[in-house]
């Protein structure tokens, strides 16, 4: 006897849609628990992975990977931080290429105030003035550290995930500053910050404590935070972007409308 298939009533046609509906909130279920289940573990484990995003929208000069995707070799990018003290906060845009560091100052108010050249293998630092349209270099200061002996440094083993970067805590203490300043460090790769801050040479606690920890090559701090000993804030130092890509080496270039600054 030959088979005939008999059309579906509406009864069930709607059975076999309720099934469907059954089927894919079972589907939900399970794929939302299962990435529930994931993220604890990764998040109590998160050496296990180094996580990547990605950009549709990304620029031309733009890497695809996101600024948290740590890869090997010496950083080359963009990062962006914010200093802040009792009197001012202050905004820095450094730009990242081998040996060539350039600084912008006070870029999230919309207009750079001034700009710093390093060339860290020659050691010169030439200052642009972008009001005046003039440059010129800065007189060389040789970084000098005789004050090793007043300083207790504990480099601990508490970690904690910053920007989606795993990080380091590392405490430095000077009872003769009145000043303990704890670091969030991650490394390897950011070779060129110690060698920076030594050519820059500022006398801020910030940098010169940072410079007294042994074995520091390779580390930057995404945060750091400078107290009293009683455990007030003095200042903080916060990176809250990086961004790792190409750079154009042109950003390094004094721009041929200025003119070099003489007295």
């Amino acid at each position: 006897m030959k088979h005939l298939d008999l059309p579906l009533s509406r009864s069930d046609v709607s059975i076999m849609k309720i099934r469907k509906l059954i089927l894919i909130s079972i589907s939900a279920i399970i794929i939302i628990t299962a990435f529930i289940f994931l993220r604890k573990v990764l998040g109590e484990n998160p050496e296990k992975v180094k996580p990547v995003l990605f950009n549709n929208n990304f620029d031309k000069n733009e890497s695809m990977f996101s600024s948290i995707y740590n890869t090997s070799g010496n950083f080359e990018g963009i990062i962006d931080l914010i200093q802040k003290n009792l009197y001012d906060t202050i905004s820095y845009r450094l730009y990242v290429y081998k040996n060539k560091v350039k600084l912008d100052k006070n870029i999230l108010k919309g207009k750079v105030d001034e700009t710093l050249i390093f060339d860290l293998q020659n050691e010169v630092i030439t200052a642009l003035n972008h009001n005046k349209k003039l440059y010129y270099n800065l007189p060389k200061q040789q970084y000098i550290n005789n004050n090793k002996s007043n300083f207790k440094i504990i480099k601990t083993n508490n970690v904690k995930n910053i920007i989606g970067y795993k990080c380091t805590q590392w405490r430095v203490k000077n009872d003769l500053k009145n000043t303990e300043i704890t670091f969030w460090v991650t490394g390897k790769k950011y070779d060129f910050y110690h060698r920076f801050l030594k050519l820059w040479n500022k006398t801020e606690n910030c940098y010169q404590f940072f410079l007294n920890i042994p074995e520091v090559e390779g580390y930057i701090p995404i945060q750091q935070v400078e107290r009293t000993l009683l455990r007030d804030i003095k200042s903080t130092i916060i990176i809250f972007k990086i961004t790792e890509q190409k750079v154009d080496t042109n950003l390094f270039n004094v721009p041929e409308t200025y003119s070099l600054f003489s007295n």
